[in-house]
């Protein structure tokens, strides 16, 4: 009988899965989803950072939906950088800070590492990221809930981030 418990890791695996069927499916990338034990444990550390910075959830004064919202952007956007840098020869991996984020623009900085100039594109893809993130609602409702909450919302933003990760090396060729 399979175990049908909701623990942290299950979670993050089945949100996992469902960005990458749908980034799939919209041609955004062409490997399919797989648990890398290191991702997780990185995801989990920059979901973590952005969850206890307290100027970035005061940026957002009670409008939850947009708290939560860049907490995905952002987990993803340090994905994009982590494989950036990874595949730069690592020398950046351990160095990604929150400024290489929002220098310039959080969307431009995503856009420039998933090589998308076209604005009709890039509008796409920013509607993309909000299905995504009301995906990851929709899966997280009775966690949210749970004892130990922000346990599972920091893991499961770790998908974002590998998502990131999977979509720049993709793209690199990887």
């Amino acid at each position: 009988m399979e175990n049908t418990q909701k623990t942290p890791r299950k979670v993050y695996k089945d949100i996992l899965v469902k960005l990458h069927k749908s980034a799939s499916d919209r041609g955004y990338i062409i490997k399919d989803a797989i648990m890398v034990e290191e991702l997780l444990d990185m995801g989990f550390k920059f979901s973590s950072e952005w969850i206890s910075d307290t100027e970035f959830y005061e940026t957002f004064k009670g409008n939850m939906v947009g708290y939560y919202l860049g907490l995905c952007v952002n987990c993803f956007a340090c994905g994009l950088s982590l494989a950036d840098a990874w595949a730069d020869g690592g020398d950046r991996l351990s160095k990604i800070k929150y400024d290489e984020i929002y220098d310039g623009g959080v969307w431009n900085n995503i856009f420039v590492l998933i090589e998308m100039t076209d604005n009709n594109e890039r509008k796409d893809f920013q509607n993309f990221m909000i299905e995504m993130y009301e995906k990851w609602v929709v899966d997280m409702k009775d966690c949210f809930e749970m004892p130990g909450a922000n346990e599972y919302i920091s893991v499961s933003l770790g998908a974002f981030f590998q998502l990131g990760v999977t979509m720049r090396l993709d793209i690199l060729g990887y």
